[in-house]
């Protein structure tokens, strides 16, 4: 706690003497952080995507009911709570014939853990692989056969993480916890949707929504791409950049 204070506070201080801060937020307003008290500040966002290597291979109608999980295996990343939704959407939608297939893709501190706990799943007849490390080379293949990717991280620090922008990139609807900056760009049944944290059964309610309307799950699917294509491409980030260096030296 006494750490945190001191965090926020170094920043409100930098934040005060500085003459622009340069936000994650696309959308300066949706800054939570302690810099978020000088909206006048703030800066979109430089952050772009390839979007030559993160883009559109398959529909999402084409593919599989695969539902994912990409991040540290960190307790502040959720993954826990992950295998925990995992095993309630499993139940669900064997009741509803959506039969889903599950993955987990990470490294981190709890890499033991989880392999356990997803070996004994599968030998009890779910559907769910834990590939641990990949190369970033491989993700956009493996974001082309995901349907649902669910990410319940907790951090109230936490920025946006650079695989939602590529789940956008590949049109794959992304379902997080409400934290931090990622309810700027995950933004209910337009790109996704955010829940309170430890709301399990919202998400298991969300998953199944999803999966049996077909419409709907395209329709996130396409605004997606839309909106890597406008705001995260390296030409767009240009344009931030541009207009940054015009507000230093004018």
């Amino acid at each position: 706690m006494f750490r945190m204070k001191v965090e926020n506070y170094m920043e409100i201080l930098a934040s005060i003497l500085a003459d622009i801060i340069v936000t994650e937020a696309l959308l300066p307003h949706f800054e939570t952080r302690p810099r978020g008290l000088f909206p006048y500040k703030l800066h979109p966002g430089l952050r772009y995507i390839n979007l030559d290597r993160f883009k559109l291979l398959k529909t999402i109608d084409q593919r599989e009911n695969v539902i994912g999980f990409i991040g540290r295996l960190e307790e502040d990343k959720g993954v826990i709570d992950f295998i925990k939704i995992s095993q309630l959407v499993s139940l669900k939608t064997r009741k509803h014939g959506l039969n889903a297939r599950f993955y987990i893709v990470g490294s981190g501190r709890l890499d033991k853990v989880v392999r356990s706990i997803t070996a004994r799943m599968s030998d009890k007849g779910m559907d769910i692989k834990f590939y641990g490390f990949i190369e970033n080379d491989l993700l956009p293949t493996l974001l082309n056969e995901t349907k649902i990717l669910i990410l319940p991280y907790k951090s109230p620090a936490e920025g946006i993480p650079t695989v939602v922008l590529e789940a956008f990139a590949c049109g794959v609807p992304v379902i997080a916890y409400d934290t931090g900056l990622i309810k700027s760009v995950v933004i209910n049944e337009l790109t996704g949707f955010v829940v309170p944290i430890n709301n399990y059964k919202a998400i298991v309610n969300l998953v199944v929504q999803l999966l049996s309307h077909r419409e709907l799950l395209m329709n996130i699917s396409r605004i997606q791409r839309k909106f890597a294509e406008e705001f995260l491409s390296y030409e767009k980030a240009l344009e931030r950049y541009e207009v940054l260096f015009t507000r230093l030296w004018g």
